[in-house]
């Protein structure tokens, strides 16, 4: 177990609570799903983390939608990211 995934662990665990927002559109209050962007994300492991502590429904993280974003300056990483969540069905 290399140090990078205890402290990616360790993140994620600190995150806190994420909850969708209330805005006001066409006179109707609607509710928006929480957007976490992952910067310098790479091949998405905090993004999976983020989404599987989610799916677990953990005291921090409510079982609502959850929009995550990765995004990198490395398009080999993104593209490795990508497939990752295409086979785990998480694609748009």
């Amino acid at each position: 177990l290399g140090v990078h995934r205890i402290w990616k662990e360790e993140y994620v665990r600190d995150i806190g609570h994420l909850t969708s927002r209330k805005i006001l559109k066409d006179d109707k209050i609607i509710e928006e799903p929480s957007v976490v962007i992952d910067m310098a994300g790479g091949t998405g492991d905090i993004a999976f983390k983020i989404l599987e502590k989610r799916k677990r429904g953990t005291q921090y993280l409510n079982k609502q939608e959850l929009m995550v974003k990765v995004m990198d300056i490395n398009s080999s990483m993104l593209e490795v990211g990508k497939k990752r969540a295409e086979q785990r069905g998480l694609t748009e």
